[in-house]
This record gives C-alpha cells, structure tokens and sequence, in this order.
C-alpha cells in the first residue's frame, strides 16, 4: 500500500503525461495501479479499460488485460462481502 502522499504525487505526474500525451497507455496504467492501491478499484478498472483502449503494444495489452480480470475479481469478491 503507497501512502497516499505518493499517491497523490503519482496521480498528478501520470495526469500531466495523459494531458500530453492521451495515447500513452502505460500512464492509464500507472494511474490504475495508484487507484488500486488505494482500493478504488473501479477506479482502477476504469484506468485499465482506458489504457487498453489507446495500447498497441500486444505484450503490454496482455499484460494489462490479465491485471483488469484480477482487478474485476477482486472487486466482485468485496461485493459478496457486503
């Protein structure tokens, strides 16, 4: 788990190389995993769907897709608990 004042710091870097750059797919990425560890996980999902979205990269897609099938798991599971 990051402290949230590197989250913060992570999120604002990963935001300004979105605002650059909208088809770089390794910050949604980024951005998803700093959501994660802060238990957004639909946060985090949404950030790998969007990152998935631009990715052309076969090898950093398969990657990402297999991380968002966790991030579902992991949030359907939280959802039996409630």
């Amino acid at each position: 788990m990051l402290p949230n004042e590197f989250c913060g710091v992570f999120r604002n870097d990963f935001n300004e190389i979105i605002r650059l750059n909208p088809a770089n797919a390794k910050a949604y990425y980024g951005r998803g995993l700093v959501h994660a560890a802060q238990d957004n996980l639909d946060a985090a999902i949404a950030e790998f769907e969007q990152g998935l979205a631009v990715d052309t990269n076969p090898v950093t897609r398969q990657r990402a897709q297999e991380y968002l099938e966790d991030l579902k798991s992991q949030r359907a599971a939280g959802s039996e608990g409630k």
